[in-house]
């Protein structure tokens, strides 16, 4: 920026000494030295002018440039700060959330677990019981074919007996 100004004032000062080159050889000739001379003396005084102010100005721009990007740091180093905080207090929304669907479902296991639990005892109960019955039953059933095998066994021995005898008084 500084070296565009510094053309522009140094174009400028050409044409104006252009001009007064022209109205030099125009006019009479001492008079034109002085007045040539004022002129020149005026533009000196004002490139010098322009560029202390150019130079003040650009000064002015690189503080406040620095400024701004110190700014922007600060304003960046909140928003991630603040960025941060928010996704950790996310976080921790989640993982509570987490923790406490996981104790439900243990809870809900040991629930289960004892229901099927509670449900084997009552088969393993009605199957002893049926076991039980039908020992009972088969046992009963054993005693009455024993006494009944027994009581064959005496008419069978009667009967051989009988039929002994009978074929001896033959």
């Amino acid at each position: 920026m500084f070296e565009t100004l510094s053309i522009a004032s140094t174009i400028l000062l050409v044409i104006v000494l252009l001009v007064l080159l022209f109205l030099l050889f125009r006019g009479s000739r001492s008079e034109a030295f002085v007045r040539l001379g004022k002129e020149l003396a005026v533009l000196q005084e004002n490139a010098e002018r322009l560029e202390r102010s150019l130079r003040d100005e650009l000064a002015r721009s690189r503080e406040e440039a620095g400024s701004n990007s110190s700014q922007n740091r600060k304003e960046l180093s909140g928003s991630l700060s603040s960025f941060a905080d928010g996704l950790r207090g996310q976080m921790m929304d989640v993982s509570s959330l987490q923790k406490n669907q996981l104790e439900i479902f243990s809870d809900e296991i040991k629930h289960l677990a004892q229901a099927t639990e509670q449900r084997l005892d009552k088969m393993r109960e009605t199957v002893e019981g049926r076991l039980k019955s039908l020992q009972d039953e088969n046992s009963r059933k054993l005693e009455q074919m024993r006494v009944r095998r027994g009581g064959l066994m005496r008419s069978c021995t009667q009967r051989l007996s009988n039929d002994s005898v009978n074929h001896s008084s033959w």
